[in-house]
């Protein structure tokens, strides 16, 4: 089982979720869902935040979500532990999502787990996710309106 070197589990995982399972948490993760944001944090060499509810903050739902939890689509990745929202800090200030999507995208063969990369304003998202029809070596680009290209 691989734990993150960048983030405790309660930053990836809901309140509930942490509660009812601790550190056994972890096990409800796809392991390449985890190196890819330790990856992504060493590559950027920033800060990264997911959840942050558990220093008081108000986002939970942006690593595992649980069933019935009600955020996103219940068959979307998150659901099976194969994604992540997040945003970056350089030196306290936030990085632009749409520049860290891009990024990972343009540098995706140092990302090779990752198969889906979300373009918003506001956060980032990425998942180790196949879709049907996804040929080797690409990423689904989507953004809040569904699927835009492969990369």
């Amino acid at each position: 089982m691989y734990k993150c070197k960048h983030f405790k589990i309660e930053e990836l995982v809901p309140e509930k979720t942490y509660k009812t399972h601790g550190d056994d948490s972890w096990n409800l993760f796809d392991e390449r869902i985890l190196k890819v944001i330790d990856k992504i944090r060493d590559y950027f060499g920033c800060s990264m935040v997911i959840n942050n509810w558990a220093s008081e903050g108000n986002m939970q739902f942006r690593g595992y979500r649980y069933p019935g939890c009600g955020v996103g689509t219940p068959t979307g990745a998150h659901y099976k532990g194969m994604a992540a929202d997040f945003n970056l800090y350089k030196q306290g200030k936030l990085l632009d999502s749409e520049f860290v999507s891009k990024e990972t995208i343009k540098n995706k063969a140092k990302f090779p787990e990752v198969k889906g990369v979300e373009v918003v304003n506001g956060w980032s998202h990425v998942d180790v996710m196949l879709r049907a029809g996804q040929k080797p070596g690409t990423i689904c680009v989507f953004g809040t309106k569904g699927f835009l290209y492969w990369a």
